[in-house]
């Protein structure tokens, strides 16, 4: 008398030769992220004597942490509209949008930008909300109306 195969096995035996059916010539593949694309932003603002001016921007970038850099391009008096001393300095952050809307400045901030310097943030951004602060530094004799780049992906 022969024994008499275990009723489970003919269903496990099928399921195996299935799903060896369907793996076959199947590969694993490795998905690469696809290039950031850097955003530049053109951007005006005032800054009093003393004071701050924010800016938000958004990274659109889910994939790596990414660069993000501040170009000063202008700084004019707002009283008379003439060219600020292009030797005056003025500074620059960035920094994290909270919840109640206010821009939190990076500890990492440039207190001394000249016009037409990029300075690239040491901070890095992943996908979400960010600010970024134009501020005098005790150095601004006057109200000034700046124009700055903001580049960033």
């Amino acid at each position: 008398m022969r024994p008499r195969p275990k009723a489970w096995l003919a269903p496990l035996a099928l399921a195996i030769a299935v799903l060896a059916a369907t793996s076959c010539g199947k590969s694993s593949t490795t998905t690469t992220a696809p290039t950031p694309v850097l955003v530049t932003d053109s951007l005006v603002g005032t800054v009093q004597v003393l004071g701050v001016d924010t800016k938000p921007f958004s990274v659109q970038y889910p994939y790596a942490y990414t660069e993000a850099s501040i170009t000063v391009t202008s700084m004019k008096s707002v009283a008379t509209g003439a060219a600020i001393d292009p030797a005056t300095t003025i500074g620059v952050a960035f920094g994290t949008i909270l919840a109640d809307g206010t821009c939190s400045r990076s500890s990492i901030a440039e207190p001394a930008t000249m016009l037409n310097q990029e300075k690239v943030s040491p901070a890095v951004f992943l996908n979400g909300l960010y600010c970024m602060q134009i501020f005098d530094s005790g150095t601004l004799l006057e109200p000034i109306n700046y124009a700055i780049t903001l580049k960033h992906y």
